[in-house]
């Protein structure tokens, strides 16, 4: 798990759902549902005597709003908490306020859905920020000493070349988050994006009903937007993604110079082996992300 600090990390969930609606996301969005607080922090009590002093909260959505994620701290210190934690959330929405807050409650890390570095992605994707609000965002993280991680997307609808995603990259680059996850752009069954690319012709909009029928009737489902560029060439740009991000002599200094224990030197390495088997993927292989 990128930039966890303690010898034991445990994941948490404390919602269902999401109020957004990100056109490729199929996260369910009419019954958004938080956990009380009191409840959340009284499985973090719990797992702290189990020895386990950091937490990642996997919601889709960790923070309804800047007042709840202030609420949250508060409790944590009035019970006295002491454990590590982080959490995903997204650009719009997020005060320096709260990236302060949650830092001083033992926050140590937040993960955006950035998507794209530019306002043209960010309107296709319904982010509802632009680029100036997301580098604000990253830059308060770095001035208030808490690690980023930027989720970005590759070969979205309006990525039409490969010159367009490296432009993205580049983006991603100058916005220097401690961490990035690159994924590739997928149009999932029952969203936006995967109707949208139906009508297209791209795939046949009964594709998934007809394997979950009968997986072995040969439907092919997709697993890319393959309108502008093939399931080979978004795999190399994924690879191309990663390598310039991860394999720069800036961030491997910065990861060596914020080392604290021998924990975080073997998820390093762990994830530099990550990388490298990323490499040596094929598009026609099982374990692509393809």
């Amino acid at each position: 798990m990128p930039g966890a600090k303690q010898p034991l990390v445990t994941t948490a969930i404390t919602s269902r759902g999401c109020p957004h609606s990100c056109p490729f996301c199929f996260t369910y969005t009419k019954q958004y549902r938080v956990r009380s607080i009191d409840n959340i922090l009284d499985e973090m009590e719990h797992s702290i005597s189990l020895g386990i002093t950091e937490t990642f909260f996997v919601d889709d959505l960790f923070t309804p709003n800047a007042a709840w994620a202030m609420k949250f701290c508060d409790g944590i210190e009035a019970r006295g908490l002491k454990f590590n934690w982080g959490y995903k959330t997204t650009i719009a929405g997020t005060t320096r306020e709260q990236i302060r807050r949650c830092k001083e409650a033992g926050a140590t890390k937040i993960h955006f859905g950035v998507e794209s570095m530019h306002n043209e992605g960010l309107a296709v994707h319904q982010k509802h920020c632009d680029t100036d609000d997301v580098h604000r965002v990253f830059k308060w993280c770095r001035e208030e000493s808490i690690r980023s991680v930027a989720y970005i997307m590759v070969g979205g609808p309006h990525e039409t070349t490969r010159d367009s995603i490296l432009g993205n990259l580049n983006e991603a680059l100058k916005l220097d988050p401690d961490y990035a996850a690159f994924a590739i752009y997928t149009p999932y069954p029952n969203t936006p994006t995967f109707d949208e690319g139906a009508k297209m012709g791209l795939y046949a909009a009964d594709c998934w009903d007809r394997l979950m029928k009968d997986p072995l009737c040969g439907a092919e489902v997709p697993v890319v937007w393959e309108e502008h560029l093939s399931k080979e060439d978004l795999l190399d740009l994924l690879k191309i993604c990663h390598r310039k991000f991860y394999f720069r002599p800036k961030f491997i200094a910065r990861q060596l110079l914020q080392l604290e224990s021998k924990q975080e030197l073997k998820r390093l390495a762990s994830g530099a082996i990550s990388l490298l088997k990323l490499e040596m993927l094929k598009a026609d292989s099982p374990e692509a992300p393809v």
